[in-house]
C-alpha cells in the first residue's frame, strides 16, 4: 500500500544544495566547462544548500510521528552529469527525497 502523505513539498536542487561553484563555471567558462565540472567532481558531494534544514527537519517529522506525514519531492531541470551528483548528495545525506 502506497503511503498518503499530509503534506507535500516540492524543492528544486539548487535550493537543496549549494550549487553557486557550478553556476559560476557555467557563467564564465560556459556549458560545456559546466558540464565537465560535474563529470570530475560527481562523487564530491554537494554542499547543502539554503533550503536543506527545512528539508532536514520535514523528513524528521516522518521519523518523529513513525508515518509519512511529509514527501520532499525534488524538481530539476538539470543535464545527466549534474544530475547524478545531485543523486549522490541526497544519498550521501540520507534523504528520503523523490
Amino acid at each position: 500500500m502506497t503511503p498518503t502523505f499530509e503534506l507535500v513539498v516540492c524543492i528544486t536542487s539548487s535550493a537543496l544544495f549549494d550549487c553557486s561553484e557550478s553556476r559560476e563555471v557555467w557563467k564564465q567558462h560556459g556549458i560545456e566547462a559546466y558540464k565537465e565540472h560535474q563529470r570530475t567532481r560527481v562523487t564530491i558531494p554537494l554542499k547543502p544548500g539554503v533550503g536543506f534544514p527545512l528539508v532536514r527537519s520535514l523528513l524528521a517529522l516522518n521519523e518523529v510521528a513513525g508515518k509519512g506525514l511529509v514527501e520532499v519531492v525534488l524538481v530539476s531541470r538539470k543535464d545527466s552529469e549534474s544530475a547524478e551528483r545531485v543523486r549522490r548528495s541526497i544519498k550521501h545525506y540520507n534523504l528520503r527525497v523523490t
